[in-house]
């Protein structure tokens, strides 16, 4: 199925979220008041970036082979 220039831009979009969640860790870690804060930061981020994972990116690779990465594992 071909993939219209609309799937390319939110797909794109997923992932600069993505990294900007990941990149968000760091930040996080140095900032919080306690190593429970972080952790409890942490497995939120977690949960979103899992969630972005599974129920957005895994089904639209499904749909649309050629917007996944090469880097994608085979098995989601």
């Amino acid at each position: 199925m071909a993939v219209s220039r609309e799937q390319a831009v939110i797909c794109d979009k997923l992932h600069e979220m993505f990294a900007q969640l990941e990149g968000l860790i760091g930040l996080l870690d140095r900032e919080v008041d306690s190593e429970e804060q972080a952790i409890a930061f942490r497995h939120a981020i977690a949960s979103v970036c899992g969630s972005i994972t599974l129920d957005v990116l895994a089904p639209l690779y499904r749909q649309y082979p050629a917007l996944k990465p090469d880097t994608w594992p085979e098995d989601l």
